[in-house]
């Protein structure tokens, strides 16, 4: 996967489309249409590294759920959303922020009450979640390395899916699922031989689909961060960032 990713740092800055933060804009107020779907594509998606934000901070798997699911509870109501805007900085920031903040306020109240309060309820699997950390909760190293570090491997998971979905509906799945490890980096540059017989193709077509199939990757990867910064002279630099995280943390 880095392999791949390194190249995106050196990559020519493609168009930059007007969605950037498009999951959280229409999610600040939950009373004009589309909002609900939008809430809960964000939630879908962010609340893994809040988890184990959580549980690297010490947190019982039990508690970091609470708290995860309470924390999106807490940020819509009273429309808290409707005072984001990406230009106050990159969206893993503002969440953090926030949640840093939510946690500190719950020890204080040692009230629960109105945990979920009513708006929503992520289906976190904790033994699922709990698969997925990669780390040993005891680890002494900053919760905040490991955030970002989930925070990077949500985006790469996302985009893979995105490209995994649009060959499916392609009819191209096979396709998709024999050249991936050219993308992850499972798969060497020269291991073509394999992925042509499978495909019925030649090596030298072979080569042409995955180097296609990795461009379609970065682009889309480009458009996702694109989401969560706010210019579009910030990805590039969220891009270097995800990496550090991956390697770092």
């Amino acid at each position: 996967m880095n392999t791949t990713l390194e190249k995106l740092s050196h990559h020519t800055r493609a168009r930059f489309e007007q969605t950037h933060w498009s999951v959280v804009l229409p999610a600040a107020n939950r009373h004009e249409p589309g909002a609900p779907e939008a809430l809960e594509q964000l939630c879908q998606t962010y609340w893994p590294p809040l988890y184990a934000f959580l549980r690297w901070q010490g947190q019982s798997p039990e508690n970091a759920k609470d708290l995860t699911q309470g924390f999106f509870a807490h940020l819509l109501d009273g429309d808290r959303l409707r005072d984001v805007h990406p230009a106050k900085g990159k969206f893993r920031s503002f969440l953090l922020a926030c949640l840093n903040n939510y946690v500190q306020n719950e020890r204080a109240k040692q009230n629960a009450e109105k945990r979920g309060g009513g708006h929503i309820e992520i289906p976190i699997n904790i033994p699922e979640a709990e698969s997925g950390l990669g780390f040993e909760p005891s680890d002494p190293r900053d919760p905040a390395k490991i955030f970002e570090r989930k925070w990077a491997v949500v985006l790469l998971q996302l985009v893979l899916r995105q490209l995994r979905d649009q060959h499916l509906a392609a009819g191209k799945l096979k396709f998709f699922e024999t050249l991936q490890p050219f993308i992850t980096g499972d798969a060497g540059r020269g291991d073509y031989s394999a992925a042509a017989g499978q495909l019925q193709l030649s090596e030298g077509a072979v080569r042409v689909a995955a180097t296609r199939l990795r461009e379609d990757f970065r682009a889309l990867l480009r458009a996702e961060v694109g989401r969560t910064v706010g210019s579009a002279a910030e990805i590039d630099e969220e891009i270097r960032h995800l990496l550090h995280a991956l390697r770092n943390a």
